[in-house]
C-alpha cells in the first residue's frame, strides 16, 4: 500500500487485538514516530494510537491508516514493524534496511 515502511501481519493481528481490548475509538489512527536521543545521535522508534495533528503525513498501510510527523518520515523509509512474543521478550520491534543488510 505505501513504499515507506512495512507492518507484518503478526504486528496487524496485535495492533487490532489492542484496539479492541482497549476499546480504542476509530478517531484515533496509528502513529508511528521516532524519539531522537542527544546522547548517541540515535533513534529510537515507537508505535502507539493518536489523534492526526496539523505537521502529520497520512500514509495507508496494510494495519490502516498511519500517521506520521513530516519531520519523522525520513528516519521510517524502508523499516519493518514486526511483532514477537517469545519467553525472553514481547512486544514491537523494528528494522531498518541497515539491520536487514546486516543479517
Amino acid at each position: 500500500m505505501n513504499s515507506i515502511f512495512k507492518i507484518s501481519e503478526v504486528a496487524i493481528k496485535q495492533l487490532k487485538q489492542i484496539r479492541e481490548e482497549q476499546n480504542i475509538g476509530e478517531e484515533y489512527l496509528l502513529r508511528i514516530g521516532v524519539r531522537t536521543s542527544s546522547a548517541c545521535g540515535g533513534v529510537s522508534y515507537v508505535i502507539g494510537f493518536d489523534k492526526q495533528d496539523e505537521g502529520d503525513q497520512t500514509f495507508g498501510s496494510e494495519a490502516g491508516d498511519v500517521l506520521i510527523e513530516k519531520r519523522h518520515v525520513m528516519f521510517l523509509a524502508g523499516l519493518t514493524v514486526d511483532y514477537v512474543d517469545e519467553d525472553e521478550r514481547q512486544g514491537f520491534t523494528f528494522m531498518t534496511p541497515q539491520q536487514k543488510k546486516a543479517k
